[in-house]
């Protein structure tokens, strides 16, 4: 078997070598992206993080410290459980996506991965942990 190597392939090694990366991943940028997001997600979901930014956000600040303790522990593990919820989703629509190659996805799975894709866009800059 002869071994076949093209300027493209010398290229890209170079380019590895010195960047760390190389054009190719430039092609699908988003498949990249989600590649490299996807495991950081999975290991960010699986140490429980917070989601009381949840209900301040949706109550104040103000508004729960006002609130009887029970009452805003009460608000506070809805919101945790939400943001798991947000969190497992967000992941599974990544990992239909992954798992596709980052070619076109079918009506299924696209549909499948909107609702989680619409939630990392969502809670994309707020704080994590």
């Amino acid at each position: 078997m002869r071994w076949k190597i093209s300027r493209r392939d010398i290229r890209f090694w170079w380019q590895r070598r010195w960047r760390g990366w190389d054009g190719s991943e430039l092609f699908s940028l988003d498949y990249t992206i989600l590649k490299f997001t996807l495991p950081r997600l999975k290991e960010f979901a699986a140490i429980q993080p917070d989601g009381g930014f949840l209900a301040l956000t949706e109550h104040g600040f103000e508004a729960l410290s006002d609130l009887p303790p029970l009452e805003r522990q009460r608000i506070y593990k809805e919101a945790d459980e939400r943001w798991q919820a947000y969190l497992s989703e967000m992941v599974r629509a990544m990992e239909v996506i992954v798992n596709n190659g980052g070619g076109i996805l079918g009506a299924a799975n696209a549909k499948n991965s909107e609702y989680g894709m619409s939630l990392f866009h969502k809670y994309f800059n707020h704080p994590w942990y």
